[in-house]
């Protein structure tokens, strides 16, 4: 039993700070003012400039979208000798490309073996003229609203030289691409407001992000082709940049709406965090920085659970205390206290997370179907601890530490 004790009491540490963490960045997001942007370091230079935008969209073998992404980007509240759409072109149709051509665009073709967002942008700005001034990375199926690039335009007037903007579900079809929706919006109030509501740099998404050009350009060979974002999250915050969230500056993404498509996302997700931890923490160089604040929330961040996963061990626990309290086994009622504790945090954060706007009727046939997102998140869990994939990560973490 005492080893029984000691089990339990090590998954309980680990999901109960992971719940207090995802509390206070909840209740935090819930302080967050979208129209009261903090000021950041800035030159005169900055204000009331209009900057020339490239916007960056990189497209992997995805031929059935990038045509109508491209015209809808072309249509912007902003000055057209100020932005270019910059396509970078990865084995795409040869008439895809012919149609893409005969658009106003920059095109620059490239041919990967994977797709790889980031040495793809590397190779258009080696082939592009360095006038630009902000850099927007944007997926190619992503649309932007009409006055995306000048409220982007009036960040950086702040100071900013990076910022993630909103990103909000294009498609709610299903019951998945709900839940996906939902559990993006969590992570905007959590990991973007919330963060930012305390003062450190908030969590880019992937797409939607906008960065000062010659900042990118310096720091975009440092980023793996194996969790891409979040390798450029910790080298941000490595060189002191700050991220701000502008909440009211929205692109339309679309969601996974299958369950095998969740499976596989969730799945790459962990894969890139469980390698981006292992890479940071084993690297003497860079862990000897885990007194900035950014930096070392950054590390944090790695090691949370799902919060699908952290609701359903929760909930487990609990019930498991319940039937042996009714079995008449032996309790530590401390230990179920702890777990109600958890489950109750757990909760109110995914609550507090969620924004008034989508808790309507539409929203609640998601709900009924948490039990199958925790199935999804449980098998993409033990997808990344399967050998093949542990070793995959393992190899890819110790070829990067001694380059």
């Amino acid at each position: 039993m005492n080893y029984i004790l000691i089990f339990e009491t090590i998954v309980l540490l680990y999901f109960g700070l992971s719940a207090v963490y995802i509390f206070v960045f909840s209740v935090a997001g819930s302080f967050f003012d979208k129209n009261k942007m903090k000021r950041h370091t800035r030159t005169s230079d900055d204000i009331n400039l209009l900057r020339k935008v490239g916007v960056f969209i990189p497209s992997y073998k995805n031929d059935e979208v990038i045509i109508s992404t491209v015209k809808r980007a072309l249509i912007q509240d902003y000055p057209r000798d100020l932005y270019d759409i910059i396509v970078i072109a990865d084995s795409l149709k040869f008439e895809t490309l012919t149609e893409l051509k005969k658009l106003p665009i920059k095109l620059v073709e490239v041919c990967f073996r994977e797709k790889t967002k980031y040495k793809s942008i590397a190779v258009a700005m080696q082939n592009l003229n360095d006038d630009y001034k902000m850099a927007l990375v944007f997926d190619d199926d992503n649309e932007m609203e009409f006055e995306l690039l000048k409220k982007l335009n009036n960040s950086f007037d702040k100071g900013f030289k990076v910022v993630q903007v909103h990103r909000v579900a294009k498609n709610t079809e299903t019951d998945i691409a709900i839940l996906d929706s939902i559990s993006e919006e969590i992570n905007n109030s959590i990991f973007r407001k919330g963060y930012r509501a305390l003062g450190v740099s908030c969590s880019l998404i992937g797409s939607g992000m906008a960065f000062d050009y010659n900042l990118l350009k310096g720091l975009i060979n440092n980023v793996d082709t194996f969790g891409e974002d979040r390798t450029l999250e910790l080298e941000l915050a490595l060189a002191n940049v700050k991220v701000e969230y502008a909440d009211n500056a929205i692109i339309f993404s679309k969601k996974v709406d299958t369950v095998n498509d969740m499976i596989n996302q969730r799945k790459n997700w962990l894969s890139a965090q469980l390698y981006v931890a292992i890479k940071y923490l084993s690297n003497s160089d860079k862990i000897s920085s885990i007194t900035n604040t950014d930096y070392f929330n950054k590390i944090v961040q790695q090691f949370l659970p799902p919060r699908i996963i952290m609701l359903g061990v929760a909930f487990l626990f609990v019930i498991g205390h319940v039937i042996m309290f009714y079995s008449n086994v032996l309790l530590f009622n401390y230990v179920f206290i702890a777990w109600i504790i958890v489950a109750t945090l757990t909760v109110l954060a995914v609550y507090l997370a969620i924004p008034k706007r989508v808790k309507g009727k539409g929203y609640l046939n998601a709900f009924v179907n948490l039990p199958k997102g925790f199935y999804i998140m449980t098998i993409a869990m033990f997808s990344v601890f399967e050998k093949k994939k542990r070793v995959q990560i393992i190899n890819k973490v110790y070829n990067k530490v001694n380059k």
